[in-house]
């Protein structure tokens, strides 16, 4: 595949659609020079597209124990994806999209109270 000049973010976006993995979608970026053509920006970009990729397929219930997680204190070592797990920050986004009540708090720090459960307050930052 030739890339042509101001073509990267397109395609690594078409990239991340057909990947099935976060590894898959790295490694297609690496084998087509990617990863250095896309500024600091576009690479956070497209990690934030990933991670709302995979929460916009959670269940409610699974959303919510995303969030109490993190609500919770505990980090990405204690969750069962690991370093895999969803950034706090698109499963709030994800519970926004969902309609439920989010509100930003002080300190980066944001409540999010699921349609059938108590509030949450849920860290921006790991």
């Amino acid at each position: 595949m030739t890339i042509r000049p101001g073509e990267e973010w397109n395609t690594a976006l078409r990239l991340m659609e057909a990947a099935g993995t976060w590894e898959e979608l790295r490694g297609d970026l690496e084998r087509l020079g990617l990863i250095s053509a896309l500024n600091a920006d576009q690479r956070r970009a497209l990690a934030t597209l990933w991670d709302q990729r995979g929460v916009a397929a959670l269940s409610d219930q699974a959303l919510v124990e995303n969030l109490a997680h993190w609500a919770s204190g505990l980090g990405r070592a204690e969750h069962p994806l690991g370093f895999k797990a969803p950034h706090p920050d698109a499963l709030v986004a994800e519970a926004t999209h969902r309609g439920w009540f989010t509100k930003s708090l002080p300190g980066g720090k944001t409540i999010v109270n699921p349609p059938d459960g108590k509030p949450l307050i849920v860290p921006s930052v790991l």
